[in-house]
């Protein structure tokens, strides 16, 4: 027994579903991917494209609402989790988050004690820099003073005569 099958344009398909041309041909591609109608193409661009449709379909009662009646058991399956599962985890989010900010004020604190240290190091060398540079200024002056008494001692020890010749 075979079904009673209708081909129609997508003009005639629209004003059979009571949907917009545009939403019929949508619809016939639809269904003629899954096996269940055909379109049949004109042999010129310009001619008319017809759809076969059982039927039945056009008698069917169309689905209500977003009913979906084969996924209804596979729709939470690799979807988006629960409400409460999606809580649970932006919690543990924002228990990571905060553990790190946390982290981060740490180190913070960590680097500005380190700098204040390596401040008053680079202070402290700097002292021991510019003391160094004294002692040296001192070391040359005081250098320059013994090389003045020493002349001072060759010229006293000259016996009276050699002061008197020059020699």
């Amino acid at each position: 027994m075979t079904e009673e099958v209708l081909q129609l344009g997508y003009r005639e398909l629209a004003d059979r579903l009571s949907i917009s041309p545009d939403a019929a041909r949508m619809k016939a591609k639809r269904a003629a991917k899954s096996g269940r109608w055909r379109i049949i193409p004109g042999n010129h661009p310009s001619d008319r494209v017809l759809v076969e449709i059982p039927a039945a379909d056009l008698n069917a009662p169309e689905r209500v609402g977003g009913e979906h009646p084969e996924r209804v058991g596979k729709r939470t399956e690799g979807r988006t989790p629960d409400r409460t599962e999606a809580d649970a985890i932006t919690g543990q989010m924002v228990a990571a988050l905060q553990s790190a900010q946390d982290r981060i004020r740490e180190l913070t604190d960590q680097l500005t004690e380190e700098k204040d240290r390596h401040r008053e190091t680079a202070m402290g060398l700097v002292q021991a820099e510019t003391v160094q540079a004294n002692a040296a200024l001192e070391i040359d002056r005081l250098q320059v003073t013994i090389a003045e008494l020493q002349a001072d001692l060759q010229a006293a020890r000259r016996s009276w005569w050699q002061r008197l010749t020059g020699r």
